[in-house]
């Protein structure tokens, strides 16, 4: 099982344990001058791009926002907006047909804020498999709606739509409708993460999909 954040808080109140699907985290390695006057251009961190490395990448941003706080909505802006990058990924519930049992990709998510509600563009990409092949194709991001007079200790506030096709190894087309329910976390709207729960279809047959998303701003 997964084991995470579940769509709750308190306005910016720390929880010290929570339970849910496990989150699919960011993680951008760092890097350093070496000391030289005038200092050196530093090395860019690899990208990362294997399922193995997106775990553990999303295991640190975990971490970073733990114990999780999340954003209290009044302090969420009425207007501008912000980019988010980081994972989404999840089981799917049939572990006895051929296609894969889980997925992870990357996150790419950019919020328009105003006074009633939010908008969203963006993708989930570059998708690997269990076997950690990669998966062609992407889940687009539509249909945000952030409830500002809702309560994070007991309801999700943040909403939105990832749907799409993903393509497997074999060629084999994944169809992906999928809700994500959270909130935004940090005291300052830092990041956004919450559970991803709907269905994928593959010749006429389908099956559920659960798992999670963060995104760091």
């Amino acid at each position: 099982m997964l084991v995470g954040l579940a769509a709750c808080g308190g306005g910016a109140a720390t929880t010290p344990s929570v339970q849910g699907p496990d989150f699919i985290g960011s993680g951008t390695n760092g890097s350093t001058s070496n000391g030289n006057t005038g200092g050196a251009t530093p090395t860019p961190a690899a990208p990362i791009t294997s399922a193995s490395e997106m775990r553990t990448a999303r295991s640190s941003l975990i971490d970073k926002f733990s114990p999780i706080t999340y954003t209290n909505l009044t302090t969420i802006p009425t207007s501008g907006s912000a980019t988010f990058n980081g994972y989404l990924g999840g089981k799917l519930a049939n572990t006895t047909d051929q296609i894969t049992d889980s997925v992870i990709g990357k996150m790419n998510m950019s919020v328009t804020f105003s006074g009633s509600s939010v908008g969203v563009s963006g993708a989930i990409s570059e998708f690997r498999d269990a076997q950690n092949r990669i998966m062609t194709g992407q889940l687009d991001l539509t249909n945000a709606a952030l409830d500002r007079n809702g309560n994070t200790a007991t309801d999700a506030t943040f909403t939105l739509s990832a749907d799409g096709i993903l393509r497997d190894a074999q060629n084999r087309a994944l169809v992906f409708g999928t809700a994500l329910e959270g909130d935004f976390l940090g005291d300052t709207y830092n990041a956004v993460g919450g559970d991803v729960l709907g269905r994928v279809t593959h010749n006429g047959s389908s099956q559920d999909f659960d798992g999670v998303f963060i995104a760091e701003r």
